[in-house]
């Protein structure tokens, strides 16, 4: 009988070593980066939902409620519970906003654009929200 055997090399640890080196920094680096950011991204305290760019209600998060807006558009239902935002029914035609599940973070958003109704997150009830009022002063 002839018996076949294949000698494997031993793999070139000079050029396995700069490749898992690059691996671990890139691992480390993302969670590092996943780490700052669930820290520092805290939950918002109220829900402000803007129609047609005007706020026309800011619900806290701290209370649940269901609140029903309507306008010449058309009706949505919005939903502050266990401290997040959700749209539990639209009478628009695609939907979409109810599909865009819950939101708790400051910066996050529930849009309709049939209705033109937004409803973002945000961490100030004494936010100036006046659309005249300065924004920024360059020197």
């Amino acid at each position: 009988m002839l018996c076949v055997v294949k000698i494997m090399k031993k793999p070139d640890i000079k050029k396995i070593k700069p490749d898992v080196i690059l691996i671990s920094v890139l691992i480390i680096t993302g969670l590092i980066i996943m780490l700052f950011v669930l820290i520092f991204s805290g939950g918002g305290r109220y829900a402000e939902i803007k129609s047609d760019g005007k706020i026309i209600e800011k619900l806290s998060l701290d209370t649940d409620t269901e609140k029903t807006i309507e306008t010449e558009l058309g009706k949505n239902t919005v939903v502050v519970e266990n401290s997040s935002v959700y749209m539990k029914d639209a009478d628009c035609p695609d939907g979409i906003c109810k599909n865009m599940g819950r939101i708790d973070k400051k910066g996050q958003s529930i849009i309709c654009l049939p209705h033109k109704l937004v409803v973002v997150i945000t961490d100030d009830s004494e936010e100036n929200t006046d659309e005249n009022s300065i924004d920024i002063i360059v020197k």
